[in-house]
């Protein structure tokens, strides 16, 4: 029975504006338990949109929007894309404002817009870039202290040409994921990261990498030497050297790689 519950609550919570915050008159609403109304907000957060952002939750009723706050996931989650960039830089320091501030931070960026941008545009949304990327650091690095996640792909290769490492100099104790593409970055990068575990980085400029020993997964563009940092990541399970340009995996036999690697399974 409650099997069909969340996909009709969610069709209506998705309905629900701000013009029109009397449009839900429904009593099974406001009777969900707990764990089915934490479910349909998942649910609800990976589909949400700019037209459609999670805070609309907050206008079902007041067991919804009680939920909802309660929820710091909801609050911590940040996938944006480029065509809804003025959107986050507005609602980011709300939302970091209600979840403690132990909350760990989500962050998934698409760099790539719906539609052909031109060099105006391209370098409006550079600008709103940066902005967001500064809430998310925080000016002190406070915030990117909470870093559980960070992935920022760049598929057209538009934002590669500003080098952002200003926003990668602090210590991010808790980032266990770190993927990007097409990317600059100049030391120091990421100089302190104790749990990181994937590591992806290439079709850029790397001309420095983080502490490796933590991770299990690593793939490298060959033009950021990765000699070094590989030597000290004696936890690798899978790693990959990729050609920038082609995406073609290098053989690992010209890396050298020590024998310090013993779970390694995968080149």
């Amino acid at each position: 029975m409650h099997h069909d519950v969340p996909i009709d609550i969610y069709a209506i919570a998705q309905d629900v504006m701000p013009s029109r915050p009397a449009s839900i008159n429904n009593g099974q609403a406001n009777c969900l338990p707990s764990d089915i109304l934490y479910i349909i907000f998942e649910e609800y957060l990976l589909k949400e949109t700019p037209k459609h952002p999670v805070e609309t939750l907050l206008l079902v009723c007041k067991s919804w929007m009680q939920a909802a706050l309660k929820l710091p996931h909801l609050w911590s989650t940040f996938k944006m894309q480029v065509d809804g960039f003025k959107f986050w830089r507005d609602c980011i320091s709300r939302r970091l404002g209600r979840c403690p501030g132990n909350t760990l931070i989500d962050i998934a960026i698409l760099l790539s817009a719906s539609r052909y941008q031109n060099a105006v545009e391209t370098m409006e949304a550079s600008g709103l870039y940066n902005e967001i990327l500064a809430l998310l650091t925080g000016p002190k690095g406070e915030v990117a202290r909470r870093w559980r996640s960070f992935i920022a792909w760049d598929p057209e290769s538009d934002y590669g040409f500003e080098d952002r490492s200003r926003f990668f100099r602090f210590p991010t104790p808790s980032l266990q994921k770190f993927q990007v593409h097409s990317f600059t970055s100049s030391p120091p990068f990421l100089p302190e990261v104790p749990s990181l575990q994937v590591f992806y980085a290439i079709y850029g400029k790397f001309t420095s990498l983080p502490d490796l020993s933590t991770a299990v997964d690593v793939t490298l563009d060959p033009q950021s030497n990765p000699q070094l940092a590989l030597m000290n990541a004696s936890l690798l399970v899978s790693l990959s050297i990729q050609q920038s340009d082609s995406l073609d995996v290098r053989e690992p036999e010209q890396y050298r790689l020590s024998s310090s690697h013993p779970r390694l399974e995968s080149l």
